[in-house]
């Protein structure tokens, strides 16, 4: 319930039009974003949304916060905008300021606010030719949030280890309302305060990584810019079984054959597609929880992939060319030897896999990584991104050789439930982990489907990481609860010792991180 103390100061930092206090109105901001993380769960709500324009309202509303004991809980626009416990959710939309861009340097400044599709029209603009690491998210997703939630995206950069790996220094308001900067941006006198964060001291930049807004307000951020490709090769690979999925996937990406691949199984291309229908599989009239197997195999049929029965597993793979055109004939030679050399590795092609139109596949990933003409943004790719009125499961790493586990355990417990988990999977760290996720396709609006995936979700995550070795990226609800329960205790020792010093009156959403709100039945 809202404090009048409290919305009166909250009005008078950032304006009465920058306040929500009424619940109707807050309840349809976080209602959606609540069953992607506590599916099954009553969904909890705020006190107020509050939008502050830039880095000093922050510190003045993070003051106040401590003086009433207020927690905060700090997100962008989309889905990031995580639901509350109680108190405060401040939503940086309107941080929304592109401060710098060099493009000798490679480097911008950007508040938290600005989003992808912003940041691609400015360059665009501009006529700068370069790009930054995008996700599979939609356009108006906030660039920091991404980067700071561990985003992992298909983009044609050279990064490897997740779009964070962008992120080289950051400017923050602590719980308690100091504002600090990371790396070199701390030494004001710097000749490379943007783009060095490893100078004196530790790598403070990276404590905000994956921490979900408990340990302060990131407010802006300086980024890697790479750039553009001149062309792209790219090849879709069909593939019979999952640890075969696996080794390719590693050797392309660390062979730098193909250094942006992704995988996944076969029905992710066919939910996702940009082209492909009956979009609700092999009978319109059936939700997607009360397929059988045997709808299953029709579908993979119907739509032209090779293999047997319900499995069967795709390489998207992607080789930039920076320097001409003419590169990308020297890599089909390399392409050509590669296939030759692993039989297990089927090329598809109009011809053996009429279902799939593949100039419109390589066309949306031209736009996507921003070649030709388009928004990346709203050239999302679909078959192994977001989908409007969907769930996702959930999210993480896992080593190579335990992803055939991963994928047995989740598809399973999934069929048992009268689901379809569909397996999404990029190679990361050039190749030597596999990051994951499971796209389970669920109407929102669909009380007995909801009510599925909780059952699948509550089984699947303690399954997953106790035998499979799954790491989850984002670690809050069920799975920071099963992680707790494994975790070195030197490392959550020393996470709550670090919490306690920036944030002596907890107030800095005591929900996420490690800090379960409630027990999941």
């Amino acid at each position: 319930m809202a404090n009048e103390l409290v919305l009166k100061e909250l009005e008078a930092i950032v304006g009465p039009a920058n306040v929500i206090s009424d619940p109707g109105r807050i309840f349809s901001e976080v209602y959606d974003a609540w069953l992607q993380i506590f599916p099954g769960k009553p969904p909890k709500m705020p006190d107020y949304i509050v939008r502050p324009a830039n880095e000093l309202e922050v510190q003045d509303i993070m003051l106040m916060a401590n003086r009433y004991k207020v927690p905060v809980h700090v997100a962008s626009a989309y889905s990031y905008k995580l639901p509350c416990y109680s108190g405060i959710l401040l939503q940086t939309v309107r941080m929304n300021r592109i401060h710098e861009v060099n493009v000798e340097e490679g480097y911008a400044v950007i508040d938290a606010g600005v989003t992808f599709n912003q940041f691609y029209r400015y360059l665009n603009s501009k006529n700068i030719d370069l790009v930054i690491p995008v996700t599979t998210a939609p356009p108006n997703t906030s660039i920091v949030a991404n980067f700071l939630f561990k985003g992992i995206g298909m983009n044609m950069t050279s990064i490897s280890d997740g779009n964070q790996e962008a992120i080289m220094a950051l400017e923050a308001v602590l719980p308690t309302g100091e504002l600090v900067h990371t790396g070199s941006w701390s030494l004001p006198i710097s000749s490379c305060k943007y783009t060095f964060d490893l100078g004196f001291g530790p790598q403070l930049t990276r404590i905000f990584v994956g921490a979900l807004g408990t340990l302060g307000v990131v407010t802006k951020a300086a980024i890697k810019l790479w750039p553009k490709p001149k062309a792209l090769t790219v090849k879709l690979l069909g593939i019979k079984k999952c640890d075969e999925l696996a080794k390719n996937l590693s050797k392309v990406m660390y062979t730098k054959l193909a250094p942006n691949t992704s995988g996944g199984h076969w029905l992710l291309l066919v939910l996702h597609g940009t082209n492909i229908a009956p979009y609700w599989g092999f009978d319109q009239k059936k939700k997607l929880y009360d397929l059988t197997d045997d709808d299953i195999a029709k579908m993979r049929e119907y739509y032209g992939f090779p293999g047997e029965g319900t499995q069967y597993f795709y390489m998207l793979a992607c080789t930039p060319h920076y320097q001409s055109e003419d590169e990308a004939k020297l890599w089909e030679k390399h392409w050509s030897a590669y296939l030759s050399s692993h039989p297990e590795v089927t090329e598809l092609t109009p011809d053996n896999c009429p279902g799939i139109k593949f100039g419109e596949i390589e066309a949306s990933l031209k736009m996507y990584g921003g070649i030709g003409e388009g928004e990346p943004g709203n050239q999302r790719i679909r078959y192994c991104g977001w989908v409007p009125g969907h769930i996702w499961s959930f999210y993480g790493s896992v080593g190579n050789s335990a992803l055939p586990k991963l994928h047995e355990i989740t598809w399973s417990v999934g069929r048992k439930n009268g689901l379809v988990p569909a397996l999404h999977t990029i190679p990361i760290n050039e190749g030597r982990v596999s990051h994951v996720r499971y796209m389970v396709p669920i109407e929102r609006g669909d009380g007995e489907g909801v009510k599925k995936y909780a059952a699948f979700f509550g089984e699947v995550i303690p399954r997953v990481i106790r035998e499979s070795g799954f790491v989850p990226a984002r670690c809050f609800g069920l799975g920071a609860k099963v992680v707790s329960q494994h975790m070195d205790p030197g490392f959550f020792e020393l996470y709550q010792r670090i919490k306690r010093a920036v944030d002596p009156n907890n107030i800095m959403a005591p929900w996420l991180g490690f800090n379960i709100p409630f027990e999941y039945g």
